[in-house]
């Protein structure tokens, strides 16, 4: 799941029972965090559209609310983008992705 706040950050789960956040921008290849959060099957991950919080689902039904550390949401915005800032986020995203493609 892409977050609302950053065009290079997302969110994925395992069936381990583990969540890792990226950030192409830091590091293409390896996750800015991972932590395991349930003993069951994770499903799907949210990230809040106005808030620093990721929801996270189980294949039990279970929803978890895991707030993101300060590290990992220093480009928090809670306003809608401005040109400017999408502007800028796109060239980083264009950026992040120039050396996959």
């Amino acid at each position: 799941c892409w977050s609302s706040y950053s065009s290079t950050v997302f969110a994925a789960v395992t069936s381990a029972g583990k969540i890792h956040v990226f950030d192409l921008r830091e590091n293409k290849h390896e996750p800015l965090c991972e932590q395991k959060v349930a003993k069951a099957k994770l499903t799907r991950v949210r990230f809040s559209r106005n808030r620093p919080i990721l929801l996270v689902g189980d294949e039990r039904g279970s929803v978890l609310s895991l707030k993101l550390s300060p590290n990992l949401r220093k480009d928090w915005k809670i306003a809608p983008f401005e040109k400017d800032a999408v502007t800028a986020e796109v060239e980083a995203l264009n950026a992040a992705l120039a050396d996959v493609f």
